[in-house]
């Protein structure tokens, strides 16, 4: 077992794979690249991923050569993450990883965890703290804590440093004998799925982002795994509120398998009845939206999953609507605006109506569920019951005419400065709601209109919370992978908002197209030389155009988004993965051969990624970063039409399959 334990010393070194922009190492060595010294270069220009590929597979090869079963294997590891075997081998495996890899946080005499996880991501100067959470129980009738009190020494160590912090603070949920506090500054990976104990019931993999928006109010950005317990959701509650006190406006995302997965589906149920009965209780709507980010969104007409979380989405979409009325409200209430014809009043008090009728009718999404179940049911899956879809298609209608009415107050009074700014990003606001619902229910409407693709929902949701200042939280069954991807385009559109405020209309626009746009750039990016021919041409015609060129400049928002995404993917991703199981690697089974593999393989995140980046060519290889712009770069393909090419899949893919989920 001795190359296993080299093995995740090795991998607990790559915890930092070191993806940066090209500005960190010089504006000049960024120019040289694309052969423009235009200002924006640095964020469009190819990143630069200073992790070797190589020595990432290395580290599979040496845990595929264990003299055990792979099921074996990832209890050992899992157990090793814990500290729960001899103090010999957690002397063994601790002494390198102290001595190579100081981590902060790391508990004395071999134990290895809550692991202590704190980033920031670097986009133009702008920076964005990240914390990681655990969860103290108050000290009250709570049986956790009475549970801490007679677990086993390893444990008991681990749980020795979560503080009780005071009672009633920001981050201090109660309801009965439930109670919790959140504390800054660790997280309890997955790993301790195998310990007995109170660990075990911790919500895995907490961490949040302070994020602000557009308007300049607090957000809290979080990525956990399910909730599915009446515990883990009083954890996520006080989290948000360590963040985002006081919190009215919540959109909970569940990435979950549906029907495909039994495990998975169960869990949904429990976390939907939790969402609705316990924010409920805390005086919290949220705007609940379920998504399958994976592979069984190929499988809709086998098993209907897609069809089962558009049932469940009907209240998340009405919660959105109803903030939106509510800013239009505030918004004329504050320009002294009244419905200038008969018209515009009856739309006023017919939305006023839909949004009280959508308030009392009794939506019961596991009614829908009983019927969905079954083969070969898309299409007619919900046919006894189509009222709520039909809500939707009249939501549609009055936000246009909310859109069309604010473009109108806009232009004929010639408002200009803040107010101005806040009727814009309402119009946009009900412009991509507006987009999603098409998305989501094309088929109930008579227009049939485009379907996004899942990533264009995803990036469509990140920018509405922007705009109507919403916090989210995000979560899969483990809170690493489909989390972390989400979270990374999240984090992206978070950090093009505050690099592009004084263009938050491209912004909008970029996001809009997302699909149409990144179609564009992946055609004209076979060749690395292509791609940046393409990106010098594009920083061409918006440096030199008298005009605003509005094509190329989405182009390019796309291209920096792009590049967002990877770097928040690996400088967080990867390194929450790595925390959180002992091993380095994401679980897209992109990496899997043969029809199995095919089938299994996300679909979605080759979308998000951009076609080439950069890595280190195998004469600088351990090159000291002070050198950084001498290094010699060579182009790695990362993605073609939105699928990953062979060797990014296998990077990526990395050690995971030596893990659970």
């Amino acid at each position: 077992m001795q190359s296993v334990y080299a093995a995740l010393s090795e991998g607990m070194r790559m915890m930092d794979p070191n993806v940066t922009h090209c500005a960190q190492i010089g504006a000049q060595h960024a120019s040289s690249i694309l052969d423009c010294s235009d200002g924006r270069v640095d964020a469009v220009a190819p990143l630069l991923l200073r992790l070797s590929v190589e020595s990432v597979l290395s580290i599979r090869e040496r845990l595929s050569s264990a003299p055990i079963s792979k099921k074996e294997l990832k209890q050992q590891i899992a157990r090793m993450m814990c500290g729960r075997l001899g103090k010999n081998v957690r002397n063994t495996m601790t002494k390198n990883l102290i001595e190579d890899v100081p981590v902060e946080g790391m508990h004395e005499k071999g134990n290895f965890g809550p692991l202590v996880l704190e980033w920031r991501s670097w986009k133009a100067g702008v920076m964005t703290e990240s914390n990681a959470f655990h969860f103290q129980p108050s000290q009250s009738e709570n049986s956790i804590s009475s549970e801490a009190e007679s677990s086993t020494s390893s444990s008991a160590r681990s749980h020795e440093v979560m503080q009780t912090s005071t009672s009633g603070a920001p981050g201090h949920t109660s309801l009965g004998s439930l109670s919790f506090d959140a504390k800054i500054g660790k997280a309890v990976g997955t790993s301790y799925r195998e310990v007995e104990g109170p660990l075990q019931r911790q919500l895995f993999n907490a961490y949040c982002n302070t994020c602000t928006s557009v308007h300049g109010s607090l957000r809290a950005v979080c990525r956990h795994a399910v909730p599915d317990t009446k515990e883990r959701m009083h954890m996520l509650l006080s989290m948000v509120n360590a963040v985002h006190s006081n919190c009215q406006r919540l959109r909970c995302t569940s990435l979950l398998t549906r029907s495909g997965n039994k495990d998975e589906e169960a869990m949904w149920l429990r976390q939907d009845h939790f969402v609705r009965t316990i924010f409920a209780e805390q005086g919290i709507r949220p705007a609940w939206i379920s998504l399958q980010a994976n592979a069984n969104t190929k499988f809709n007409w086998l098993n209907g999953g897609e069809q089962l979380n558009k049932a469940a989405n009907i209240q998340g979409v009405f919660t959105y609507g109803h903030w939106v009325f509510e800013d239009f409200k505030l918004l004329t209430k504050e320009l002294r605006w009244i419905p200038p014809s008969d018209g515009d009043k009856k739309c006023f008090r017919s939305l006023e109506e839909l949004i009280n009728y959508c308030e009392m009718y009794p939506f019961d999404p596991e009614a829908y569920q009983k019927k969905a179940l079954g083969f070969f049911m898309k299409g007619r899956i919900f046919e006894p019951s189509r009222q709520p879809f039909m809500f939707v298609v009249a939501w549609l209608k009055h936000l246009r005419w909310i859109e069309m009415t604010l473009v109108k107050i806009r232009m004929q009074n010639k408002i200009e400065g803040v107010m101005s700014n806040r009727i814009m990003y309402l119009e946009l606001a009900a412009k991509l709601l507006s987009v999603f619902i098409n998305s989501q229910y094309a088929e109930f409407l008579p227009t049939n209109p485009d379907m996004c693709s899942r990533v264009q929902e995803l990036l469509i949701l990140a920018m509405l919370d922007q705009l109507l200042g919403c916090s989210s939280t995000v979560n899969c069954k483990s809170g690493c992978d489909r989390a972390g991807m989400v979270h990374a385009a999240t984090m992206a559109v978070d950090t093009l908002v505050r690099c592009h405020g004084n263009s938050i209309a491209d912004v909008v626009g970029a996001i809009i197209h997302f699909d149409t746009i990144r179609t564009e750039i992946d055609s004209c990016a076979m060749t690395f030389g292509e791609y940046k021919d393409f990106l010098s041409t594009c920083l061409h015609n918006v440096a030199s155009s008298d005009k605003a060129d509005t094509h190329s400049t989405r182009l390019l928002l796309v291209c920096e988004l792009r590049n967002l995404v990877l770097m928040q993917m690996m400088q967080i991703g990867w390194k929450i993965n790595v925390y959180s199981t002992g091993v380095p690697g994401m679980k897209y089974h992109v990496s899997a051969d043969g029809i199995r593999g095919r089938l299994q393989a996300n679909p979605h995140i080759g979308a998000a990624l951009p076609p080439f980046a950069l890595v280190p060519s195998k004469s600088a290889v351990g090159t000291s970063e002070d050198q950084g712009a001498s290094i010699e770069y060579t182009p790695l393909a990362i993605q073609q039409h939105g699928q990953m090419t062979a060797l990014f899949s296998e990077f990526i893919h990395g050690c995971s399959s030596f893990r659970g989920s």
